[in-house]
């Protein structure tokens, strides 16, 4: 049975930042650090996916405006993949939420196209809604096919992470956390 438990109190804080670290790439993740800050708030959420209490997954969301669940990172394992466990722990996020959005890199090879795909399987759709963030190209998806986000929802995925003006600072150092630059 897939689950998600906190990490706070979770004993396996290692092996989520080895999943979380391992899965993104540097130019497309926070320093750890700043996520467990942002955890400690009451907007943001660092979980461990538990499979029978194995660990192996992480998740980070963020709640936004608008009944809006933000889920920032997603990442499975890699001796864990291939066994429904992502489309399994997706798809109890979605049924737990009004809406989720997530930002993916825009599809430009087999890779990108498959990950577009795995997401589109479990309940997300396009919004055709593209933007530019630190020389990366990014598509919205949602779990709403009647939500079009707005910039401003796309900008709150920053801005709610914190109240502490210190990891703001943060947050507006590593990404592009003030303007959105839409592309076609």
């Amino acid at each position: 049975m897939i689950r998600f438990e906190h990490y706070q109190y979770n004993s396996h804080k290692n092996k989520i930042q080895s999943i979380y670290e391992r899965s993104f790439p540097q130019s497309e993740r926070f320093d750890f650090d700043i996520l467990k800050k942002c955890d400690k708030e009451f907007n943001a959420h660092l979980s461990c996916i538990l499979q029978d209490d194995e660990p192996v997954g992480m998740q980070f969301t963020v709640e936004l405006p608008n009944d809006i669940t933000y889920l920032m990172y997603f990442a499975v394992d890699e001796e864990y993949r291939n066994q429904d466990i992502g489309s399994k722990a997706l798809q109890r996020l979605i049924s737990s939420k009004d809406k989720v959005m997530l930002i993916i890199e825009r599809p430009t090879d087999e890779l990108t196209e498959r990950r577009k795909n795995f997401y589109l399987r479990n309940g997300f759709y396009s919004t055709d809604i593209f933007f530019a963030d630190t020389g990366v190209h990014y598509e919205v998806l949602i779990s709403d096919k009647n939500y079009k986000p707005t910039e401003q929802d796309l900008l709150n995925r920053y801005r709610c992470m914190t109240n502490n003006e210190l990891t703001w600072k943060s947050i507006k150092s590593t990404f592009n956390a003030e303007n959105i630059k839409l592309i076609e």
